[in-house]
């Protein structure tokens, strides 16, 4: 066998190796996920017209302020118990080709995503174009507008804040608004987000925020997790 033969020979075995990797990491990914948001997060907590999502495609602008966010944009088609894609950047989904399994789509795949959108399958954009410093959401990338346009549907809005409050681990809240036409978005998620951090202002930090479903439980404190021995101590068990 000649030399070129062997280095045909092994790059594709170089390939058909990188195959099953990413086929084996895209089958254990929902488990990383999920155990991620359990042993990450104190919870992840919900208010919004969810179960009044049209079951035709939707289209969904969420911030993108935290390292979490993506985790909880997959937590939402789980929950919905609906087909959920994404939009990344396409030198994200290069690098990590498995996202793909899980509804993963780079930028430029915008005829795919409106096939999905008319399948009757949900959509999330983070307009914002990357992770942002907490606050108002500004200078929208021009993709969300365009989609919704050639979707003719619009948009709904979703506030995602990841805040650190009374517990030993940072607690993710989710909150979902009508929905609105393209030009809107900024100032609706801007709203929701002003209206989230109002709410968590007032809110005892240890007790749960008024109005929100549990969506997905966490990682206790210590002291929850001790809880039995104040109980022992004051003779209650």
């Amino acid at each position: 066998m000649s030399m070129g033969w062997v280095n045909v020979y092994l790059t594709g075995l170089r390939a058909r190796t990188l195959e099953r990797v990413v086929a084996l990491i895209a089958w254990a990914l929902p488990w990383v996920i999920r155990r991620s948001l359990r042993r990450g997060l104190h919870g992840v907590y919900t208010r919004g017209p969810w179960d009044a999502l049209p079951k035709s495609g939707v289209l969904l602008a969420a911030n993108h302020h935290a390292w979490w966010d993506p985790y909880l944009a997959w937590l939402i088609g789980r929950r919905l118990g609906r087909p959920l894609s994404g939009l990344m950047l396409s030198q994200t989904v290069a690098r990590f080709p498995f996202f793909r399994a899980h509804g993963a789509l780079a930028t430029y795949e915008v005829r795919e995503a409106l096939r999905r959108l008319s399948r009757g399958e949900l959509l999330i954009i983070f307009p914002e174009g990357g992770v942002r410093v907490p606050g108002k959401v500004a200078g929208l990338e021009p993709g969300l507008a365009f989609l919704a346009e050639r979707a003719r549907m619009p948009v709904h809005p979703v506030a995602l804040r990841v805040a650190m409050r009374g517990a030993q681990h940072p607690e993710a809240f989710l909150l979902l608004g009508d929905p609105v036409a393209p030009p809107d978005v900024q100032g609706a998620l801007n709203t929701l987000l002003a209206r989230l951090e109002t709410e968590l202002s007032a809110a005892d930090p240890e007790a749960p925020l008024p109005g929100f479903t549990v969506w997905s439980g966490g990682a206790r404190s210590t002291h929850e997790r001790a809880a039995w021995l104040g109980k022992l101590l004051r003779g209650e068990i």
